[in-house]
C-alpha cells in the first residue's frame, strides 16, 4: 500500500486559514446582514400605508345600545405608531395598536340619528405612511317609551283619526291605546290598561297626512311626536317612533298606497330594523 505525503509550505497553510477567517466572517455578516433587514428593512423602505378593517359597525346598521363598541384591524408591513378614531368628525382617542390583532374601542352614544365613525393610522416606518379607514355611518335609535298616558292632542290635525299603540312589531300592528280626533275634538283612550311601554303611532281614515307634532303628555311629562307629510294613501299607516320623536316608517317599501279595500298593511320590519336612517321618515326639530 502506497503512502501519500503533502507538503504544505508556511504560506500555504497561512493563506488557508484566512480563507476560513473569512468565510466564517461572510457567514456572520450575511446573517447579521439577514436580522437588520427583518427588523428594520420594514422601517427604511415600506412605502405603503396601513389598511384599516372596521368590521363593526357596518354602514347603514343601526343600534339601540348607547354603549358601541367599535371593533377593526390593522394590516401593515410596519408595527403600527398609533391609530386616531374620529367619532361624527372629532377626534376622540389617540390609539396605540398592535398590527393585524383585532382591536376594540368604546363610544358612548348621545346623538339620536345618523352617526359616524373612521380610523386614520400611521406605521412606525421611516416614511410615516398614514392610512385612513373607509367612513362608517349607522343610526342610534330607541324606542319612544312613555308612563301612563293622560292626554294626546294633535292641533294641526284637520281631517283623518292619529292612535298611538303599543306592542307594535312585524306582523302586528299592536294594541291600540288612544285616538286623537280631529279639529281639537280631544282624544278618546281605547284601552286604559296601558301603563307604561313602547309606543309607536298610525294614522288612517283619510288619504293625506300632513306634516304635524303630536303632544303625548304622560303622567311625568310632555312627549311630542313628529308625523311626515305624506299624500295618496289608500292604506293606514303606522310607524314607529324614536325616544326623540323622529319616526320611521313600518314598510320597508314606504308605500301607503297599496290597499284596494281599507285594510291595514301589517308592518313588515320590526323596531330595531326600523329605527335606521334608510327608513326615517322625519326627524325631530
Amino acid at each position: 500500500m502506497a503512502l501519500k505525503f503533502e507538503i504544505t509550505s508556511p504560506e500555504d497553510r497561512k493563506r488557508s486559514e484566512q480563507f476560513k477567517k473569512w468565510g466564517v466572517y461572510s457567514g456572520v455578516s450575511l446573517l447579521v446582514l439577514w436580522l437588520g433587514w427583518s427588523l428594520f428593512g420594514s422601517m427604511f423602505f415600506d412605502t405603503i400605508p396601513p389598511k384599516i378593517l372596521i368590521m363593526y359597525p357596518e354602514t347603514g346598521s343601526s343600534t339601540a345600545n348607547s354603549s358601541l363598541i367599535v371593533t377593526f384591524t390593522v394590516v401593515d408591513e410596519s408595527e403600527i405608531d398609533y391609530c386616531d378614531l374620529y367619532f361624527n368628525n372629532e377626534r376622540k382617542s389617540n390609539l396605540s395598536v398592535k398590527r393585524i390583532e383585532i382591536q376594540k374601542q368604546t363610544l358612548n352614544l348621545k346623538r339620536i340619528g345618523e352617526n359616524s365613525v373612521w380610523l386614520e393610522c400611521v406605521d412606525s416606518s421611516l416614511a410615516s405612511n398614514k392610512g385612513k379607514s373607509p367612513l362608517i355611518t349607522f343610526t342610534y335609535a330607541e324606542p319612544m317609551s312613555t308612563n301612563e298616558i293622560i292626554k294626546a292632542e294633535a292641533s294641526d290635525l284637520k281631517e283623518g283619526l292619529i292612535s298611538l299603540y303599543s306592542g307594535t312589531e312585524k306582523g302586528n300592528k299592536g294594541k291600540e291605546i288612544i285616538q286623537i280626533l280631529p279639529r281639537g275634538a280631544g282624544s278618546e283612550f281605547i284601552s286604559k290598561n296601558f301603563t307604561s311601554g313602547i309606543i309607536s303611532v298610525g294614522f288612517w281614515g283619510k288619504t293625506n297626512l300632513r306634516e304635524q307634532v303630536v303632544n303625548v303628555t304622560t303622567n311625568t311629562e310632555t312627549k311630542k311626536i313628529f308625523l311626515p307629510n305624506i299624500t295618496g294613501i289608500t292604506n293606514n299607516l303606522i310607524f314607529y317612533v324614536a325616544s326623540d320623536g323622529s319616526t320611521y316608517h313600518s314598510l320597508s317599501n314606504h308605500d301607503y298606497n297599496t290597499s284596494t279595500n281599507g285594510n291595514i298593511t301589517l308592518p313588515d320590519l320590526n323596531w330595531q330594523e326600523a329605527l335606521n336612517a334608510k327608513h326615517l321618515a322625519r326627524s325631530a326639530q
